[in-house]
């Protein structure tokens, strides 16, 4: 007779089933996932800042050159944050 393998032994945990673990997993994920896209959007909004803001120094170095000027202005602007 040929020898019949033997089951492999049975295991005990005491820890939380894979079926737990995966949907703890799965809300990890999806908090971080609305963390992520709420950095991503306060990122667009700084880029968008920076981008009006640019656009403005360009403006007025525009302006200062057609007049001649080198300088910018001396009045300054405390910065918000």
């Amino acid at each position: 007779q040929p020898a019949q393998p033997t089951p492999p032994p049975t295991v005990a945990t005491s820890g939380p089933s894979l079926e737990d673990i995966v949907k703890q997993l799965a809300a990890q994920l999806a908090v971080q996932s609305a963390h992520n896209t709420q950095f991503q959007q306060t990122i667009a909004a700084s880029i968008n800042n920076l981008t009006t803001q640019v656009g403005q120094l360009a403006t007025t170095m525009n302006q200062l050159q057609t007049q001649g000027s080198s300088t910018l202005p001396a009045q300054t602007i405390p910065n918000p944050n």
